[in-house]
């Protein structure tokens, strides 16, 4: 569920999030965040989702 909010925040912030895994040097994650991409004053959008447990 980390990575999940991770990637929702990452994409609303206009960036990314990107997973490699490797047996040798095991599992790097990169988050890529774009510097200024919302403007001062600007009104955001509220996040919703639902988790369903299944």
């Amino acid at each position: 569920m980390g990575l999940i909010l991770a990637q929702i925040v990452a994409e609303t912030h206009g960036g990314d999030i990107n997973h490699v895994s490797d047996k040798k040097t095991g599992t790097t994650n990169r988050i890529t965040l774009i510097k200024h991409f919302n403007e001062p004053g600007k009104k955001r959008a509220k996040l919703s989702f639902v988790v369903v447990n299944i």
